[in-house]
């Protein structure tokens, strides 16, 4: 149980989190099979992230953070349809897009 207390906070988590659901959110895209993205919900929760588009980074703020989706506000935007990948910055996660 101590090591996963310290696996939480070397992934930058502020609150508790399941080992299973730590271990797939830490996994990696290829663990995100259709039905076990449907198994976790949204959550609603202020995070600072990056989102690099026209070969910069960007600073924004993600609202709201699905496993496959994600809701972000910043000063700018990408366009439509343009790639991205989406970086939180306590964890550094990455999600392309």
């Amino acid at each position: 149980m101590l090591s996963h207390y310290r696996k939480l906070q070397r992934f930058g988590y502020s609150t508790y989190m399941t080992q299973n659901r730590l271990d797939l959110a830490v996994a990696g895209e290829a663990a995100w099979s259709d039905d076990m993205r449907a198994q976790y919900a949204e959550v609603s929760q202020s995070i600072d992230a990056e989102l690099l588009f026209d070969a910069k980074w960007h600073d924004v703020r993600v609202t709201s953070l699905g496993l496959a989706t994600a809701a972000v506000e910043g000063v700018e935007t990408p366009s439509v349809g343009e790639s991205t990948v989406l970086r939180l910055r306590t964890t550094g996660i990455e999600r392309s897009a």
